[in-house]
Order: structure tokens, then sequence, then C-alpha cells
């Protein structure tokens, strides 16, 4: 958590300690940039859809989402990108 605060991070979630999507909607803000390098929550795509994910935000993950196929045209309607 202090490297990542040190190159900029304003919010962090443990996720060995926290369920990281609820966590974020807890604190009732919407985040620019989600890194996911561990397939946080029970999906990834939905819990960035959940309202986590800023309007035009980027969910960067080297995970993929194991629990359904993506869902392409509902990421594009929602203002997202795929990189």
């Amino acid at each position: 958590e202090e490297l990542v605060r040190s190159l900029g991070a304003d919010e962090t979630v443990n996720y060995r300690e926290q369920e990281v999507f609820e966590t974020m909607r807890e604190a009732n803000k919407s985040f620019d940039i989600i890194y996911d390098t561990v397939a946080a929550g029970k999906s990834v795509w939905d819990g960035a859809a959940s309202g986590v994910l800023a309007s035009g935000g980027r969910l960067i993950t080297i995970t993929g989402d194991v629990q359904r196929a993506l869902d392409v045209p509902d990421l594009l309607t929602r203002g997202y990108q795929i990189v």
C-alpha cells in the first residue's frame, strides 16, 4: 500500500482484507482508473460497472473475467473503452 501511494495512488484497497468493490462503493466515489491484477470480487466487470468506475474511466486488468463472456456492447454503452 505504501509503495502504491508513493507512486501517486489516492485510494488503495487490500483485497486480502476487504471485498474490493463493496469497499469502493462504500467510499461513495467513482474512480478514474481501476487496476486489477488479482480478479478482485465476484466479477471484475460487474464490480467496475456497479458505479465505481467513472464514466470514461479505465479498467485495467491482466486477469480477464472468468465469470462470463465480455459484453462489449454493454461496456461501450457505459462509455468504457477497450484497449
